[in-house]
């Protein structure tokens, strides 16, 4: 009388099958071999013993090497990061920084009016200019062009800090 084993595959029953069988359904790719399998002892009151691998089984072990080593994909190739994508980002990103808040500071220093024209009730061209201005400055623009500069200064000192960082990275990576 032939051996017979209970297969399993991911913790389900497969069939009840004796080694030829079993080989035939491996040879075949019904099997996979990470497939576990469970002799089955006693012809009247038939038990099982503790399920192991299919690749530890003796008979069927030479089969399911060969199938897995004809079958196995090549291992991945797994390149590590890129230090040069990541620095180069950070790189530009801060250039850009740099570029941005210089641009919002030459905005408001050279191009930002803090003067409001004022409609004045009563006749001003007979004073002087001096005496009698048409555009007064205003505070509250003054304040707007003040935080303008502060923040266009922020932004191209974050800028540097982190094309600095970049720029150590780079060095202490050679």
């Amino acid at each position: 009388m032939s051996r017979e084993f209970n297969i399993y595959s991911g913790g389900k029953y497969l069939a009840t099958l004796d080694i030829p069988t079993l080989r035939e359904r491996i040879r075949a790719g019904e099997i996979a071999a990470d497939a576990q399998c469970a002799e089955v002892v006693g012809s009247l009151v038939p038990r099982q013993k503790t399920p192991i691998p299919i690749t530890e089984l003796s008979d069927v072990s030479d089969l399911c090497d060969q199938l897995a080593a004809a079958e196995a994909p090549p291992p991945p190739i797994v390149h590590p990061p890129s230090a040069r994508s990541a620095s180069g980002r950070l790189s530009v990103v801060g250039w850009l920084l740099i570029v941005g808040g210089l641009g919002c500071v030459i905005y408001f220093v050279l191009v930002y009016d803090t003067s409001v024209h004022i409609e004045s009730p009563i006749d001003l061209s007979q004073f002087s200019r001096d005496v009698a201005p048409d555009r007064v400055t205003n505070l509250g623009l003054m304040q707007n062009r003040l935080i303008g500069i502060i923040v266009g200064f922020g932004f191209a000192f974050m800028g540097g800090i982190l094309v600095g960082i970049d720029r150590l990275r780079r060095r202490n990576a050679t």
